[in-house]
């Protein structure tokens, strides 16, 4: 039995899953990689002055940025995005805003959710999907670098190379969260093994010396904290989980009420370690010198980009060529739809063709990336037999993926017979990787490793009767397991 619970609490501090919540953004490993080399054929005709192909590109585009080895694409992706279109109507002028406000209250918001998850690892997955973006900055608003550095908001942040104490600080502070909530949910959510009475269970948990001393620690720092107001867990609430640990199972008295009370109270206590450690990171204090208030800062965002205001459609990749768009769900004034890739190509080309870039997040296989010239493709690659080219469909056989990144579409790129061969794409690694920051990724890399598009409905085609189609469809493919033609 001490076995069994030594276990338990064990997987408690140890495995997390980022990519189903969002990109991973392997932007510390994508710095990194090798050139592997395109062939020169390839690199000839494409990649340098001879490509006369034309490329039609938006307007006023932002500056070339750099996220570091933080996994920020998304954010970094959107800001460039809210840039350029400020720029469209202000003449070219930058709106001179703040990317570090908004990681700050990204990766903050991330590193709670995974401290207060004691199945989570200690490394906080810091992508995501545009839409969590625009809920930040919808939640939070703007600030201006000068408001930021007046503060003393760090712009280094995002190399963990200068802060590699402040990091490994964080992740003790995961680490001790995800000891108490593991302890908590273990005496007060008791899981009874088969066979067993409620007595062997506690039993077990006392009588094994790990465990019954990380309780008692538990106990008395709450106690500490107390004294100085420093835990959101009441006196009475103290009192129970100190009884327990004598022996003395008071959470008999505890209904799910004041079970979930505590629990929450646990978790406001973790959310606050967590803050505090990210003030000290950000600022060099323990509070947010800013304040609690962001009104004034979303009526700015507001103001300075309406854009954020307007209704946004993600779109993935449904693994077909043909067929209708499939409605996927609503989250907010945030849409999901499916898609066949043919589609979403001739979406992305409207887009552009609209002075619009478009977000996409795609698996980034890295060896198919010319990082010294730009290059994304699987034909002009220079690869060795034993490197081949995974397929996608054989990918979702064995569930493999490369990681994620997100990156902007700011054109494409015709061939002599007036079809798309390519797309240009906004890159936030820098003007020193790439063509000054620029990637070229034909066609035959993003049809292999496109995830989902987004795009902004500015012409309100993705209305009420638009969902009331998709959902039709969807139905029918329920029912018959295949679309109509």
């Amino acid at each position: 039995m001490r076995k069994i619970f030594g276990i338990i609490l064990g997987l408690s501090l140890a495995g997390s899953s980022t990519f189903a919540s969002g990109l991973i953004c392997r932007a510390a490993l994508v710095q990194e990689e090798l050139s592997h080399g395109m062939k020169p054929e390839y690199t000839d005709r494409f990649l340098t002055d001879r490509n006369t192909n034309k490329v039609v590109e938006v307007t006023n585009q932002a500056a070339i940025t750099n996220q570091g080895k933080r996994g920020f694409c998304h954010m970094y992706s959107l800001y460039a995005e809210m840039v350029r279109e400020y720029k469209n109507r202000n003449n070219g002028q930058d709106p001179n805003i703040s990317i570090f406000y908004w990681t700050y209250f990204h990766w903050l918001g991330r590193a709670i959710s995974t401290a207060q998850n004691p199945t989570a690892g200690l490394d906080i997955p810091e992508g995501n999907w545009y839409e969590n973006s625009f809920d930040i900055i919808k939640r939070v608003g703007v600030i201006s670098n000068e408001a930021w550095a007046r503060v003393g908001g760090k712009t280094d942040i995002q190399t963990p190379e200068k802060n590699v104490i402040e990091l490994g600080q964080l992740k003790s502070i995961v680490a001790k969260a995800h000891i108490e909530k593991a302890l908590v949910n273990l005496v007060l959510q008791p899981v009874i093994p088969k066979g067993k009475t409620r007595g062997d269970y506690f039993t077990a948990i006392l009588d094994n010396p790990n465990l019954s001393q990380q309780l008692k620690s538990l106990v008395l720092r709450k106690e500490r904290e107390s004294k100085i107001g420093q835990t959101q867990l009441s006196t009475e609430q103290i009192q129970i989980l100190k009884m327990i640990s004598k022996g003395q199972l008071q959470d008999r008295l505890m209904n799910k009420e004041q079970i979930a009370s505590l629990i929450n109270n646990l978790n406001k206590d973790i959310a606050k370690s967590i803050e505090t450690e990210f003030n000290l990171m950000y600022f060099g204090q323990r509070e947010n010198p800013l304040g609690m208030d962001n009104s004034e800062r979303i009526a700015d965002a507001r103001k300075l980009f309406p854009e954020v205001m307007q209704k946004t459609v993600s779109l993935t990749i449904d693994g077909t060529h043909k067929g209708p768009i499939r409605f996927a769900g609503q989250s907010g004034d945030h849409l999901f739809f499916t898609t066949p890739l043919d589609r979403m190509v001739g979406m992305i080309k409207e887009q552009i063709d609209s002075n619009n870039s478009v977000w996409i997040g795609y698996e980034h296989d890295g060896y198919y990336v010319d990082n010294k010239t730009g290059g994304m493709s699987i034909q002009g690659m220079s690869s060795k037999p034993s490197q081949t080219h995974v397929p996608q469909k054989q990918r979702n056989l064995v569930n493999l993926t490369y990681g994620g990144h997100a990156v902007q579409i700011v054109g494409y790129e015709l061939n002599e017979h007036g079809q798309i061969i390519a797309f240009k794409i906004q890159n936030s690694w820098g003007e020193e990787l790439g063509k000054k920051g620029y990637y070229r990724m034909d066609i035959s890399y993003f049809r292999a490793y496109i995830m989902r598009i987004t795009v902004r409905d500015e012409k309100g085609l993705f209305n009420q009767q638009t969902i009331n189609a998709a959902k039709v469809f969807t139905q029918m493919q329920n029912r018959k397991g295949r679309l109509p033609q």
